[in-house]
């Protein structure tokens, strides 16, 4: 699944880690952190399937949308990933948000560096909250 565009010259409001032991002390030192969603059982092919990919393209959407928009609490589940007959591999993804955090200023926050410090109205950023993802596998 690509989390990146190559043309989007900005970057990506969404992180995402296959490791554990990155991704809990980012949770564990972000009380503003919030629980998006953790969705279970997404299928891992290595055929082109056009029900996946359809379904990964939604959630990216939904993944910049969050990224971009003003959060408010979220109540309700994103999506549920698709069946594909025949596939037996599947990851989940446990997806957070940091409300009100772009990037520029989550990140800077366990770095010092000076490039950070910079205020995001310099950039012209369009994202207003910083998302983070965990992907495991489960079988």
């Amino acid at each position: 699944m690509s989390l990146q565009r190559a043309a989007d010259q900005e970057g990506s409001g969404f992180f995402v880690t296959t490791s554990r032991s990155v991704f809990e002390p980012l949770i564990d030192s972000t009380p503003e952190a919030e629980l998006v969603d953790v969705l279970d059982a997404i299928p891992v092919d290595d055929n082109e399937v056009e029900a996946l990919e359809t379904w990964q393209d939604e959630l990216m959407n939904q993944i910049e949308m969050l990224a971009a928009i003003v959060w408010l609490a979220k109540t309700d589940r994103m999506m549920t990933a698709p069946e594909i007959p025949g596939c037996e591999a599947t990851v989940s993804l446990t997806l957070y948000i940091v409300p009100g955090k772009t990037p520029r200023e989550f990140f800077g926050g366990f770095v010092e560096n000076h490039s950070f410090g910079v205020k995001d109205k310099h950039y012209g950023t369009k994202f207003k909250n910083t998302l983070l993802g965990l992907i495991q596998k489960i079988r």
